[in-house]
């Protein structure tokens, strides 16, 4: 299990703004480097059960030009939503899947350590038959009880589902972890736009 946490604000504005970042993949479409296809009717969030595909370029955020720098096609689905307040249940899509992909993470320790959490909003992920890699993936805004702040968490386990990821796995390795610490970058960035809550949620196009 790999994961990586990052502080992104503080009080409920800024967990409002961080998680909208999330539920329009604006973590990962900020990205140069990622590319997100998801379900857009009516700009809904995800909901379990939607297929995603997260295109990666394969030498990551070094780009050596259109035929050196191939792009990679993951398909997903989203096995579940989380958000509320308190113990929030999860909205899950059923069968195995969900089960694989919903584990408690060592990341975990973040909320439990601060003695509880205000609020919280996640999304759980995990790879089809058609993904290199056989696995899932987290991503989660969660307000902590404590001392208000508010933190981006990205949780991912995975292993090689084909030969070449496989042979390719420390490069793999090596992008998962830039995309996490990209991500959490990314949803700070949306924090820092000026302006209130309201207006920076207008700007990025979410709530």
């Amino acid at each position: 299990m790999d994961a990586h946490a990052v502080q992104v604000g503080r009080g409920d504005e800024d967990f409002r703004t961080a998680a909208a970042a999330v539920s329009t993949w604006a973590h990962a479409n900020a990205l140069p480097w990622v590319a997100v296809t998801a379900p857009k009717s009516s700009r809904r969030p995800p909901n379990p059960g939607d297929p995603v595909v997260i295109a990666v370029r394969a030498t990551g955020p070094v780009n050596f030009g259109r035929w050196l720098s191939p792009w990679l096609a993951n398909p997903l689905v989203v096995v579940g939503v989380r958000e509320g307040r308190g113990k929030a249940r999860w909205q899950t899509a059923g069968g195995p899947a969900a089960a694989v992909a919903l584990p408690a993470t060592a990341a975990a320790a973040v909320v439990a350590a601060a003695g509880g959490t205000l609020s919280r909003y996640d999304l759980a992920l995990a790879t089809t038959a058609s993904h290199v890699l056989a696995g899932g993936e987290r991503f989660s805004i969660i307000h902590r009880a404590a001392d208000d702040s508010v933190w981006f968490e990205a949780a991912a386990f995975a292993r090689p589902a084909t030969m070449v990821a496989a042979l390719g796995w420390p490069v793999v390795r090596g992008l998962q972890a830039a995309f996490r610490r990209g991500a959490g970058a990314a949803v700070q960035e949306a924090l820092r736009v000026g302006g209130g809550g309201k207006e920076r949620r207008r700007r990025f196009g979410l709530w």
